[in-house]
């Protein structure tokens, strides 16, 4: 019985030792986390037998990202986005993972991966989303990966040949890539996947599956940044400060260590940011204009709501720009990831605001815009984080005007007051195509649409008092609005024809549409058909003399 048994317990080992010797000579790739990835990927079929080795290996590859338990097929903006970009119109596009690449700065964008008909035609595609000077992209064909490891939640690809990057000079020899769950899920499993050529690692991918969500990062030396074909900005606010001088404004954005005390700063102060940490500056000025670009990490409180935390680290990409010679402009451009609330790393917050000085130098226009770009799908939540979102940033224009009217020369002796312009949506629906009984809309998934008057993201406008309830601020046949003390109404509200593309609305101001939307091309000025319509109400808002 005893000899029966020694060659059971040294099966094992002989088995370990095989293993371990076929491993040492085969050329396929291993990935675990904390070790390399190598081999030959580019490897051409020379025979048939290699080309149905090709043809196994990609299908496997292909199985490898769609069969994570978390997997989403591409939608049809992203793959007509993708398509736009990189024109790969031979692959097949197999992920999308909403990341980031970091250096000095942030650049927000997507991650690609999609495969030809051959292994070596597969290709991991980067295209920025930031608000700096354009798109930065790149792409990594997968034959040209030498090595990647997984430490601590990092995948650092490593090339056989540099690569340029669009907008960069310099030539890159790896990538540091630190995306969300799912995206390092999918990278791990790829690459597992490829290197065994199909063969089942479940807990492997599920093992380095387990790293923090966070961002891709990657060596860079200047910024990047924006897709002109992005939503345009909401206009939240228009004002003109008297006595702004423009010097002074010119030498805070400009200088080289933002203190407590710089217009930026001292605004998230009273946003009620925290723990606020500015890097050094980037130089990326040029002929045309002075940029800096800078970035800035900062603990912000969140508006109570479902499954939110009190509080978010938030990542922003903070762009000046000064335009060379006169009249002085400043554009000042952020982006900005809060990385604890729900789906925070699916959307990104774009502020910008521009500041012209008068020719005389005695007065600046100010206008301050934001938008809402989502790099993935946050499902039927996309409403609901869309207006939470905007509300805020509506409110925080109400304190730039402050921090601003602080730094301007009092000129009120010489009566110039800052003034500033209000505009509200009136939205209206009917009963069928048949009446014309016009009125606030009335559908119960029309929310907070059947206040009637609206700002530009069909939320209630901030300045409809609080003591006026829903029925009767939609009675009204005049904005019922009040901008708060200290400001008095110049004129009355007038409905605005001049900010509307022309063609687009009747003689009465109205544009019509199926149902509201926030885009403008889907409005006309023809009823036929049409259940729902809407028109822009502007008033001018000077600073009280007693103020």
């Amino acid at each position: 019985e005893g000899r029966g048994r020694e060659p059971c317990c040294w099966g094992p080992l002989v088995l370990f030792g095989v293993l371990m010797t076929n491993l040492v000579a085969s050329p396929t790739l291993r990935l675990t986390r904390g070790r390399s990835l190598t081999g030959d990927y580019g490897k051409a079929a020379e025979t048939p037998e290699d080309e149905e080795n090709v043809t196994r290996t990609r299908s496997s590859l292909i199985f490898a990202i769609k069969g994570l338990p978390d997997w989403a097929p591409p939608t049809k903006s992203e793959l007509q986005g993708w398509r736009g970009a990189f024109a790969l119109h031979d692959e097949t596009l197999v992920g999308v993972y909403a990341c980031s690449v970091v250096e000095k700065v942030t650049h927000h964008g997507r991650l690609y991966i999609s495969f030809g008909k051959e292994f070596a035609q597969g290709h991991l595609c980067f295209r920025g989303l930031t608000i700096l000077r354009s798109a930065l992209e790149f792409v990594i064909l997968v034959e040209n990966v030498q090595e990647v490891k997984i430490t601590d939640g990092v995948v650092t690809v490593h090339l056989k040949s540099p690569i340029m990057m669009k907008g960069q000079r310099d030539l890159y020899n790896s990538v540091e890539i630190k995306t969300g769950e799912r995206g390092t899920a999918a990278l791990n499993s790829l690459f597992t996947r490829g290197s065994k050529g199909g063969a089942d690692d479940e807990d492997e991918t599920q093992a380095d599956s387990d790293s923090e969500p966070g961002e891709l990062s990657l060596s860079l030396r200047s910024a990047s940044c924006i897709p002109a074909e992005q939503q345009p900005f909401n206009i939240l606010m228009e004002v003109n400060i008297p006595g702004l001088p423009a010097h002074a404004v010119k030498e805070e954005l400009l200088e080289e260590e933002w203190t407590d005390s710089n217009l930026y700063i001292e605004l998230l102060g009273k946003l009620g940011a925290t723990e606020t940490n500015v890097a050094s500056r980037v130089d990326d000025s040029d002929s045309t204009s002075t940029v800096h670009i800078r970035e800035v990490t900062f603990v912000m409180p969140v508006p109570p709501a479902p499954m939110c935390p009190r509080k978010t680290k938030v990542t922003t990409s903070c762009r000046v720009s000064i335009q060379a010679g006169e009249p002085t402009v400043i554009t000042m451009d952020t982006s900005s990831v809060s990385h604890d609330v729900p789906f925070g790393s699916n959307f990104v917050v774009q502020e910008r605001m521009v500041m012209t000085w008068a020719e005389d130098g005695r007065s600046c226009s100010i206008t301050k815009s934001a938008r809402l770009v989502f790099l993935k799908s946050v499902g039927w939540l996309k409403g609901t984080i869309q207006s939470s979102v905007m509300t805020e940033q509506a409110k925080g224009s109400d304190i730039l005007l402050s921090v601003l009217r602080k730094r301007a020369v009092d000129n009120r002796l010489e009566r110039a007051f800052t003034t500033q312009k209000g505009w509200v949506w009136e939205l209206q629906r009917r009963s069928n195509l048949f009446k014309k009984d016009w009125r606030a809309p009335f559908l119960p998934h029309d929310g907070e649409k059947r206040w009637r008057w609206v700002d530009a993201t069909y939320s209630r406008h901030r300045w409809i008092p609080a003591e006026l309830d829903q029925e009767d601020g939609a009675a009204r046949a005049f904005p019922p609005l009040d901008v708060g003390v200290g400001w008095e109404v110049q004129g009355r509200w007038q409905v605005d024809m001049k900010s509307i593309a022309a063609g687009t609305a009747d003689k009465d101001g109205w544009q019509h549409a199926l149902d509201f939307y926030r885009v403008d091309s889907f409005w006309t000025k023809m009823n036929t058909g049409m259940h729902c319509r809407r028109r822009l109400w502007t008033c001018d808002f000077q600073e009280a003399s007693t103020a």
